[in-house]
């Protein structure tokens, strides 16, 4: 089950991250009087963290480069859906970043029960944070020049899905217990805990020369069961 662990979570982080700091998330036509630093030409695409403008005329390339938003087009898009779709869209790529870490481990080490679980909340909200992101939609963006749905928003839609399989399949691997791991935990009360089966024998010698045994052994339940044994000295004959 790694191995698809593994191939699901780079495929979710991919979409991810292509769908956050894309510069398609929507596509939407500018009026000709918008003065805020865009080479208005047609439809451009806009993302969470860049827009789209035509590439320089003197240049060989053809097509569109991502610029990465400025102030003044900042105070003109950020609204609050927008900030919010932003937000959604870094806390996604981090939820779903870090399981993707552990899915990499999964191949050569084994994770603990708590670690999967874990993870696994990680992923389903990270799934969760990449369908939010579509709340751009109910931005002045959207709103004032009707956006339409772009390459971004189905990287969004593709990396939730992604990640809610990924998520389940965390569910499908077997972890070992944290006890395994730490066999000699400390718990709450301060005390060393022991795994089950393990006995322990402390001998004392009192000035007289009696000998006490004492032996412990840590039940399954993780009670203790105790045993006292007292070894008189013999006497010497003459």
């Amino acid at each position: 089950m790694s191995i698809w662990a593994l191939i699901f979570s780079i495929i979710a982080y991919c979409f991810a991250i292509n769908a956050s700091y894309g510069c398609f998330y929507v596509t939407a036509k500018l009026p000709d009087d918008t003065a805020i630093g865009i080479i208005n030409e047609g439809t451009l695409g806009f993302g969470l963290f860049s827009y789209s403008n035509p590439l320089n005329s003197f240049s060989e390339d053809v097509g569109y480069s991502c610029i990465v938003y400025n102030y003044d087009i900042a105070d003109y898009f950020f609204d609050a859906p927008f900030k919010t779709a932003r937000a959604f869209g870094i806390m996604g790529n981090i939820s779903i970043g870090i399981p993707m870490i552990a899915a990499i481990l999964l191949s050569c080490m084994t994770l603990s029960k708590g670690l999967l679980k874990l993870f696994t909340y990680m992923l389903f909200f990270g799934s969760f944070c990449e369908l939010m992101t579509f709340i751009v939609f109910a931005s002045e963006i959207c709103t004032n020049y009707q956006c339409q749905f772009s390459v971004g928003a189905g990287l969004a839609i593709g990396g939730s899905i992604a990640a809610f399989i990924t998520g389940w399949i965390f569910l499908k691997i077997p972890g070992v217990n944290e006890d395994d791991i730490f066999p000699g935990a400390m718990t709450a009360g301060g005390v060393v805990s022991q795994p089950a089966g393990t006995v322990t024998v402390q001998e004392t010698v009192e000035p007289d020369g009696t000998k006490k045994i004492v032996k412990t052994t840590v039940n399954a339940d993780g009670s203790q069961t105790v045993e006292e044994t007292i070894e008189k000295p013999q006497a010497q004959a003459y």
